[in-house]
């Protein structure tokens, strides 16, 4: 296939994460409000990532969440939003019998940092939580040229531990410099 050459890969990638976060913690600390709702959110990743052969890659993945922010609560007074942080360690097992076109299908876990805002009248709780984070999806790439690639991807991203009320779906579009 194109690019089986290039060891190395870099990437920029941006993402629409589809949530599927359980707002019951929130609730819970909130206490006052019905039902607590996140919203979907674009977000930003960068990737690199080394060939071991033309069947599996391993990837490292970064990625910034600005904010779920809570539908059905905001307002003047209340207001719930979640800011995440996650690096991610990834296997990718391709199949590269396409030539320009390198499906894949992924696993990962990492590492997650949580940066929670709630507020619900006059008060104020922020939390801060640190966990494990998994990430398992399917993708291909699609080679411009033998050093560019152009990649679709979806990934469920599930936090474990403390984090495990985090999920959310990710739709990813990239492009990747590989050297």
């Amino acid at each position: 296939s194109v690019g089986e050459d290039s060891k190395f890969y870099i990437g920029v990638f941006s993402s629409y994460a589809f949530d599927n976060i359980d707002g019951d913690s929130a609730q819970n600390k909130l206490g006052n409000v019905d039902s607590v709702d996140f919203g979907n959110v674009f977000n930003a990743q960068l990737r690199g990532g080394y060939n071991l052969n033309k069947y599996v890659t391993s990837e490292l993945t970064f990625e910034y969440i600005n904010s779920f922010d809570a539908e059905g609560i905001l307002n003047y007074k209340n207001r719930a939003e979640l800011k995440v942080v996650s690096l991610i360690f990834s296997g990718k097992l391709k199949y590269p019998d396409f030539k320009e076109f390198v499906p894949y299908v992924l696993l990962g876990v990492g590492f997650v940092d949580i940066d929670e805002y709630l507020k619900v009248d006059n008060t104020v709780i922020k939390t801060d939580q640190s966990s494990g984070i998994s990430r398992i999806g399917l993708g291909v790439d699609y080679y411009l040229t033998s050093i560019f690639s152009m990649s679709l991807e979806v990934a469920y991203i599930k936090g474990l531990g403390i984090t495990d009320y985090l999920s959310y779906t990710n739709a990813s579009i990239g492009l990747s410099y590989h050297f």
